[in-house]
């Protein structure tokens, strides 16, 4: 099954239904985002056979939701000001109770899935590869 390109897909996902837990509205997922996500380091999207323990995994979807559930602009990135970074983290952490933790999993799931559906896979153009394994002129 192809992946949708459609600008469309993000806003069905996150605009016409926005992702509300424990009373944060989540943003959708930007360009922008997606770079802190990477500038995080957030390996739990990007590397599925990462082995993270119980605690990396609580602390990166709490990164991940503090990302979405925070004015972009008010992000900063992780490599600028590590310490800035971590204690904007921390301050959002805050905010959730442990009750609220029940429901987190599931949250990151949708939100995951939301960009998943709208995330475009890059394929490479036919012979730009190895120009040894190339067919000629």
């Amino acid at each position: 099954m192809s992946k949708k390109s459609s600008p469309s897909v993000l806003n069905k996902a996150f605009r016409d239904t926005p992702i509300v837990w424990n009373g944060i509205t989540f943003s959708p997922f930007s360009l922008e985002t997606q770079l802190i996500v990477i500038d995080a380091g957030l390996t739990f999207l990007y590397d599925p056979s990462a082995k993270l323990t119980t605690a990396e995994q609580l602390q990166q979807m709490t990164e991940f939701l503090y990302i979405h559930g925070t004015d972009p602009d008010l992000v900063p990135f992780k490599s600028d000001d590590p310490t800035a970074y971590q204690t904007a983290v921390r301050h959002f952490a805050r905010k959730i109770p442990m009750t609220g933790l029940v429901g987190l999993r599931s949250v990151v799931e949708r939100i995951v899935a939301g960009i998943t559906e709208a995330t475009v896979d890059v394929q490479e153009k036919p012979g730009s590869g190895n120009k040894e394994t190339a067919p000629g002129n």
